[in-house]
């Protein structure tokens, strides 16, 4: 599930909830790859990753959010929908494990989007026995990474996700890609909400984290939510034939705008505890 634009010029504390025994790989692709999950409703595929809510100092340990693009959740129309995560055998493989992501409760959503770009964000609750990992909410990059030009054109940067459903084995890990920022100035980040990435995304990447290595750790600074195509239209007295061609540019919202989506989250959950709780 990918959306898809036409070619056009001028363009501090963690809680780990982890399998006993299994502690954070140093490797910081490895922490990328362990964050990432395919997400379907059975018919549709897109890309997810998880963070923790940001610690707000109070007595509740952070739960874990899945991040993915806005139009993905939109476009399922069914209350919930499946993450396909792994777990960890005595082995030292891995298994697949489903668990299902409650998106609705009636009418009500329960996930939130941001208003302006294509970024979702909903509560998840994760089997006790997974190995899922996810990112610390610090290692989402804010404006200062554009501002101070550790993020900028040029970077390298990887992308995690499931191109056409595609799973690299048969325990759901995702597929690694290289790509670089190939959009020009960058900053400030909330006037230039979108980037480039010279990478080939196709249809099931959207929600995949864009992410750069920095001081032996990963950093989502953006989120993929489409990809750019050229369109081309060949007309003979019989047909005409419309060809769409993937120029391997990711469309990607900058990470700043993650982390505005799961702060709108949490004054969503805040008031509607307080009405609860007057």
């Amino acid at each position: 599930m990918l959306r898809h634009a036409p070619l056009r010029g001028g363009l501090g504390c963690l809680v780990v909830i982890l399998a006993s025994g299994i502690g954070w790989a140093n490797d910081p692709i490895d922490r990328a790859l362990n964050a990432t999950f395919r997400i379907t409703n059975g018919k549709t595929s897109a890309t997810s990753f998880l963070i923790w809510s940001p610690d707000v100092g109070d007595e509740d340990a952070p739960e874990p959010l899945l991040v993915t693009a806005a139009h993905v959740f939109e476009e399922m129309s069914e209350s919930a929908c499946t993450v396909i995560l792994r777990r960890r055998q005595e082995d030292g493989t891995y298994e697949r494990q489903e668990a299902a992501v409650t998106l609705r409760d009636g009418d009500r959503k329960l996930w939130v989007r941001h208003d302006e770009v294509d970024i979702a964000v909903v509560p998840v609750e994760l089997p006790e026995d997974t190995a899922a990992r996810p990112l610390p909410y610090e290692q989402l990059a804010n404006a200062s990474w554009s501002d101070e030009r550790r993020l900028r054109t040029g970077s390298d940067v990887f992308i995690p996700g499931y191109p056409a459903q595609l799973e690299s084995n048969d325990a759901g890990w995702p597929v690694l890609r290289r790509g670089t920022v190939a959009t020009h100035p960058l900053v400030p980040a909330d006037s230039t909400p979108r980037m480039l990435v010279n990478a080939a995304t196709f249809a099931g990447d959207s929600g995949a984290p864009v992410v750069l290595i920095f001081d032996g750790q990963p950093v989502v600074v953006g989120i993929v939510a489409g990809m750019v195509r050229q369109t081309s239209r060949a007309n003979t007295p019989f047909e005409e034939r419309v060809t769409h061609m993937p120029v391997a540019l990711a469309i990607t919202v900058q990470a700043p705008f993650i982390q505005t989506t799961v702060q709108r989250l949490l004054d969503d959950t805040e008031n509607e505890a307080s009405a609860e709780n007057p």
